[in-house]
């Protein structure tokens, strides 16, 4: 709502160099993090407060179902809302309201089943913990800086755009070796 109110003004504050530059900081911040230069975690008295939390709910509450369900939407909300959001546009400029209904639904239901699947299946469905994990680690940290080298590539930072590069294929090359 706050975006739509400003109009043009946060396209063109989204453009500015210091702000592709913070957003570019962070996801290079995370790449190597995930590379294992260093450790991203919560703070220790965070995360003993949300253990003794988790150890007091008993299992199968509709409480603690509900609870999960609020920490499962933060989580999905950031990879839906670019596609909620076309088809919203779609739907508010065309006016056909019964076709956006429907694509909202199919929306939904493609994102629904697969959790109710592996909800159902009691996690005998997902993959094993192994050393494959490493490298799709590594491979997400190469893509961050990856991302990181295209946010920076607009306002024209030439050496950190090709060191940032120069990173991600060199980490890409090491996880296929390993």
């Amino acid at each position: 709502i706050a975006a739509g109110a400003a109009g043009g003004k946060t396209q063109a504050a989204s453009q500015q160099p210091w702000t592709l530059g913070a957003f570019a900081a962070r996801l290079a911040a995370m790449g190597l993090a995930m590379l294992g230069l260093f450790s991203l975690q919560m703070p220790a008295a965070l995360q003993t407060r949300l253990a003794e939390l988790s150890g007091r709910r008993t299992a199968g509450t509709l409480g603690g179902v509900a609870a999960m369900g609020a920490l499962s939407a933060l989580i999905v909300t950031t990879c839906v809302a670019p596609a909620l959001v076309g088809a919203l546009a779609v739907i508010g400029q065309s006016g056909q309201v019964a076709r956006g209904g429907a694509a909202l639904f199919a929306l939904s239901i493609g994102m629904g089943t697969p959790l109710l699947a592996v909800g159902a299946s009691a996690g005998r469905v997902l993959p094993k913990a192994g050393a494959w994990m490493t490298l799709v680690k590594r491979l997400f940290g190469a893509m961050m800086l990856a991302v990181a080298r295209v946010w920076l590539a607009r306002p024209g930072t030439a050496r950190l755009t090709l060191a940032l590069s120069g990173v991600a294929t060199l980490v890409v090359s090491l996880g296929r070796a390993s």
